[in-house]
């Protein structure tokens, strides 16, 4: 619990199948709440990496309001999976400080988090303090 927003820590995670695994977890809360998925993307998928993260991003746009995306690396595949369905928000941000003050206003949200692959430190402290 984080004020009035529920936060799921996958954060231990860097798997494709893992990350499907939580993205059906978030999928069961319901959609009055807004549905958040802060990640990374997954590091290390060789020459699928592109395609794997295209899919995650349309997966992540069935289940979840907004993606914020921490890495440029994988930002754009993420992007063309989700954006232009449901009326996704997708926001790249790699400043943790701006990480953490998007986070902070969630606190008073009806809002879930899923927190996908690692984040900084400050943004897992104050998450989860």
């Amino acid at each position: 619990q984080y004020g009035q927003s529920i936060v799921i820590d996958d954060s231990y995670n860097a798997n494709y199948d893992g990350f499907c695994a939580a993205l059906d977890v978030l999928s069961t809360f319901p959609s009055e709440k807004k549905r958040i998925v802060i990640t990374r993307g997954i590091p290390e998928l060789g020459q699928k990496s592109e395609e794997l993260h295209q899919k995650l991003g349309e997966e992540i746009a069935y289940v979840a309001d907004a993606l914020i995306v921490i890495d440029k690396n994988n930002a754009a595949a993420l992007r063309r999976g989700a954006e232009g369905k449901y009326n996704m928000e997708v926001e790249l941000i790699e400043d943790t400080k701006e990480l953490l003050r998007y986070c902070r206003g969630l606190r008073d949200a009806a809002s879930v988090i899923l927190i996908e692959n690692r984040v900084a430190a400050p943004i897992i402290d104050e998450l989860f303090k």
